[in-house]
C-alpha cells in the first residue's frame, strides 16, 4: 500500500492597507481597520514561524518605502489615465505623510522588512500602485511602467519578484507578456465561477445595483 501524499496549502495574501480601498473608503472611516491590518502582520508572522508555514506577500509598491521623498523619486514617468480619475492614486501623492510614522495607512517599510526577514515568506507584488488591468483610460504600457516600478521598489531593498497578483482580480491575459519581461514567473489567477472573474469597477457597480433592485422586488437596467 503506497504511503499517500501529503496535501498542499498556498496562502497568498495581499499586503494594500489604504492604497487598495481608497477608491471606495473614507481614510478617515477606515483608519481602524488599516491600523488593525498592520497589528495582524506580525502576528501571522509568528504564527507562520511555529508551524513552518510558507506565504506569499503580494505588496503594494508604493508601501515598500519609508518616507514621502523616498516615494516620490521612484513614481513611473508614464501614469494611467483611467477614465475614471478617482481610480488614480497618484492623484493623493501630494496628501501623504511625511513617513511612515506620521502615515501608517501608505506606508509600511517596517512591515515589508519584517516580512522578508521571516523564513518561508516569499513577498510578490501588487503592482506598484495597485493597477487596475481592465478599466477604461490605462493601457498595457502604463501596466508595464507601473510593474517595473513595483519590481524596482523591491529591489531597492534586495528583495527579488517572480510573483504577481492583479488588485481586485483583474487578471488581463494580455499583459502577461509585460509580466514575463519584468521576471513575473507566477500569478494568481481566478477561480472559476462568476464570484471570482475580475470586472471592472463599474460592472461591479452595475451588478451591485441590480442585487439591491432585486431585494427590492424591482429590476432597474
Amino acid at each position: 500500500m503506497s504511503t499517500p501524499e501529503k496535501g498542499i496549502l498556498i496562502v497568498s495574501l495581499d499586503l494594500e492597507l489604504y492604497w487598495g480601498v481608497r477608491d471606495i473608503a473614507r481614510l478617515d472611516e477606515s483608519r481602524d481597520k488599516l491600523l488593525a491590518a498592520r497589528a495582524a502582520v506580525p502576528r501571522l508572522l509568528d504564527l507562520f514561524t511555529r508551524h513552518e508555514i510558507h506565504a506569499t506577500w503580494a505588496t503594494v509598491g508604493m508601501l515598500f518605502f519609508h518616507s514621502k521623498e523616498d516615494l516620490l523619486r521612484c513614481v513611473p514617468r508614464t501614469l494611467p489615465r483611467y477614465a475614471r480619475r478617482k481610480l488614480s492614486p497618484y492623484e493623493d501623492l501630494e496628501t501623504l505623510g511625511a513617513n511612515e510614522t506620521q502615515d501608517p495607512f501608505h506606508f509600511a517599510y517596517s512591515l515589508v522588512q519584517a516580512i522578508a526577514s521571516t523564513p518561508r515568506q516569499e513577498i510578490g507584488t501588487h503592482t506598484f500602485s495597485h493597477y487596475y488591468c481592465l478599466e477604461d483610460g490605462q493601457d498595457v504600457d502604463t501596466f508595464r511602467a507601473d510593474l517595473n516600478a513595483g519590481v524596482s521598489a523591491a529591489s531597492r531593498l534586495g528583495i527579488g519578484i517572480e510573483s504577481l497578483v492583479f488588485p481586485r482580480n483583474q487578471v488581463n491575459e494580455g499583459y502577461l507578456q509585460a509580466c514575463a519581461e519584468a521576471g513575473i514567473r507566477v500569478y494568481r489567477g481566478n477561480n472559476a465561477g462568476w464570484m471570482r472573474i475580475g470586472i471592472t469597477l463599474s460592472s461591479k457597480r452595475f451588478l451591485k445595483g441590480l442585487l439591491i433592485s432585486a431585494k427590492k422586488g424591482q429590476w432597474k437596467v
